[in-house]
């Protein structure tokens, strides 16, 4: 296995157990918004998913991975609320990333059909004020 294959390995499997961790996470944060540490566990989830996907050149992933990251950190600066279409944004955000992991998984590239995702107006008109 060569060097790229082998960053690739790590990669996927690395971020399968973010995925799954913000599966679960994203859930429990529904139900508890003022949890912080749960938020900061759901942001490093997302900033590891967008470095490494960085590292190994899948910018699409690496693309998706950062508008999540933006969001969450409005949230973390206290600019934004979670509300249930913040939610509802990271859980979009995370099945676009679930297709382009099973893409990676596949093919060894990220260049999976999936709608690009702006982060949507009604999000960005609810910052705190």
């Amino acid at each position: 296995m060569g060097q790229r294959e082998e960053l690739l390995k790590i990669f996927l499997d690395e971020s399968r157990e973010n995925i799954d961790l913000l599966d679960q996470e994203i859930i429990n944060l529904e139900t508890d918004p003022e949890n912080k540490e749960l938020m900061d566990e759901i942001f490093r989830a997302f900033h590891t998913l967008k470095g490494n996907a960085g590292i190994v050149g899948m910018k699409k992933f690496e693309k998706f991975a950062h508008i999540a990251e933006e969001v969450l950190t409005d949230i973390r600066d206290g600019n934004r609320k979670i509300d249930s279409d913040i939610i509802t944004f990271m859980l979009d955000s995370l099945d676009r990333l679930k297709v382009l992991h099973r893409t990676m998984v596949e093919t060894g590239s990220d260049e999976a059909e999936v709608d690009e995702q702006p982060i949507p107006e009604n999000l960005t008109e609810k910052k705190k004020s």
